[in-house]
């Protein structure tokens, strides 16, 4: 098992697939960072150098937010929208769908999820 981000990869899966399990990051992020790094993108992840691994952290903290800080912005927006009382920040806060959808019928996981 190698962690990247806090992450555990399974070193027998590919590289794009094991960097796409990272949160944060999806298929075409892994496949970009691995061709600017001129690593294939089906080798096994347990085959990656340690210093492969750190260019591979070092690229991707310059650009992209994953992993806990993701979170951090992800809750830190949702927690400005409640402060400043919007109409999405009270669905939040109260645990109903943000998007419009309706409620009469749907939304079990919404309301379950308490």
């Amino acid at each position: 098992m190698v962690y990247l981000f806090e992450t555990k990869i399974d070193e027998n899966l590919p590289a794009v697939k094991g960097l796409s399990k990272v949160y944060g990051l999806g298929r075409n992020q892994s496949e970009s960072i691995l061709s600017s790094l001129g690593l294939q993108n089906n080798i096994p992840f347990g085959s990656i150098t340690k210093a492969e691994i750190a260019r591979i952290k070092k690229l991707v903290e310059k650009d992209f937010f994953v992993a806990t800080r993701l979170r951090q912005e992800k809750n830190a927006s949702i927690q400005s929208l409640i402060k400043v009382r919007s109409y999405r920040g009270s669905r939040h806060k109260n645990r109903l769908p943000v998007r419009g959808q309706r409620t009469s019928t749907n939304a079990r996981t919404q309301k379950r999820r308490k």
